[in-house]
């Protein structure tokens, strides 16, 4: 899961996250959604195949945060006869 605040701009951090776990199956997750948006999402949603938008602080879209980890779990679960 890689996590931005929507609140500010991406930082060179943020950037190298997204260089770093693009290509893999992360969720991205674009935080502070009840604040003004001054993060441009179109870069995180254009390298996410899973991105999800929240506010932790109301819990604007919590379940929305879980279903997108459960699947993301889902693809690597292993078969019920796994030692």
């Amino acid at each position: 899961m890689a996590v931005f605040d929507s609140s500010r701009e991406l930082s060179k951090d943020d950037l190298e996250l997204i260089e770093s776990t693009a290509d893999k199956n992360c969720v991205a997750v674009i935080n502070k959604n009840d604040l003004e948006t001054k993060t441009d999402e179109s870069i995180i949603e254009g390298r996410y195949n899973k991105v999800v938008k929240i506010s932790a602080k109301n819990g604007d879209g919590a379940e929305l945060l879980s279903n997108a980890i459960t699947e993301a779990l889902e693809k690597y679960k292993l078969g019920s006869d796994a030692q």
